[in-house]
């Protein structure tokens, strides 16, 4: 593995761009084995991705962009300006010619045919590691509901403090886990001391795997409030931990409901407060099973065991 990441600044930047396509070259000149190479980008504006892209493209080698989310409609808002430029000289053509286009939802499909409508795609979401041991949504886990993620603005944390301030569950706690992004941590910290919810609403910092699965494990519900997620790894994770999920119609998951192990309301004050009040009230045997059902759900449709086939025949050619 060759880290390409450096310090910011144009000269590391062009450095890191050289490293780039020299690698992309070195993988074309590889002698051939039965398996012909393919290359696999993720992401989609940073300068070491373009310059992949463009050797790529050069050397006509077959490569596979997954795109993260970065065409999504929130994404593309942020230096709209600097990514329209970026796509009319460049990324529009590097997305129509990949050879497949991965997207993780059906809304990160139509994003990407929104912006290179030639573009061939793929809906394979991402894979989620089971846990070795079932984690059962039992009485024994406390009254707390929880987010993990990064603490940005498009994941909506204000509304959520707003609705969680406006139902105040009597015994329930709320914890708000993962790295500040964009400064929305000062102002959630703000709004918790404004709505006198010191000691009820809690901000942590960002987890380890090993601490992220057992923090996940022991909410009784997971809430995952974002205006728009191209996949959403999180809900998955806290599913195959057992834990039933409140999340919004910004995310696909909308098929919560449909597997009864969670709630999907509009990403707003109002809509968040109702699966809220109803999350809280519901019984804990109720909750177990909405959890069980989870689990059985992403470990059939979203191991990686399941997830890894599709990617290896789907994006790869492989039998």
């Amino acid at each position: 593995m060759t880290p390409l990441a450096g310090r910011g600044g144009v000269f590391p930047t062009l450095r890191t761009m050289r490293r780039s396509r020299r690698l992309v070259c070195d993988l074309v000149s590889t002698p051939k084995s039965t398996t012909p190479p393919i290359l696999h980008i993720h992401g989609i504006w940073t300068p070491v991705v373009l310059a992949a892209a463009s050797a790529a493209m050069r050397s006509q080698l077959p490569f596979i962009i997954s795109p993260h989310g970065m065409l999504m409609g929130p994404a593309m808002r942020k230096s709209g300006f600097r990514k329209r430029a970026a796509l009319a000289l460049m990324v529009r053509r590097m997305l129509e010619r990949a050879r497949v286009v991965q997207c993780a939802s059906p809304e990160e499909a139509a994003a990407v045919h929104q912006v290179a409508p030639g573009a061939v795609t793929r809906t394979i979401p991402f894979g989620v590691d089971i846990p070795s041991v079932p984690l059962d949504a039992g009485h024994e886990r406390s009254l707390t509901a929880g987010f993990l993620g990064r603490l940005v603005a498009i994941k909506n944390l204000e509304v959520l403090v707003a609705a969680w301030a406006a139902v105040r569950p009597p015994g329930w706690r709320l914890r708000i886990a993962g790295p500040d992004g964009d400064g929305t941590a000062a102002r959630l910290r703000v709004l918790i001391e404004q709505s006198g919810l010191q000691g009820v609403v809690s901000l942590e910092p960002p987890m380890s795997a090993a601490e992220a699965r057992g923090f996940l494990a022991s909410l009784a519900v997971f809430i995952q409030p974002s205006r728009s997620e191209n996949f959403g790894v999180a809900i998955a994770e806290a599913l195959a931990t057992s834990t039933p999920v409140i999340t919004t119609s910004g995310t696909p998951w909308h098929a919560v409901e449909g597997h009864g192990c969670g709630w999907c309301v509009s990403p707003s004050v109002a809509g968040l407060m109702a699966a809220i009040q109803e999350a809280t009230v519901t019984p804990r045997p109720v909750l177990a099973a909405m959890g069980r059902r989870g689990a059985e759900w992403i470990a059939a449709e979203y191991s990686w065991s399941a997830i890894g086939f599709r990617f290896l025949h789907e994006l790869y050619g492989l039998s």
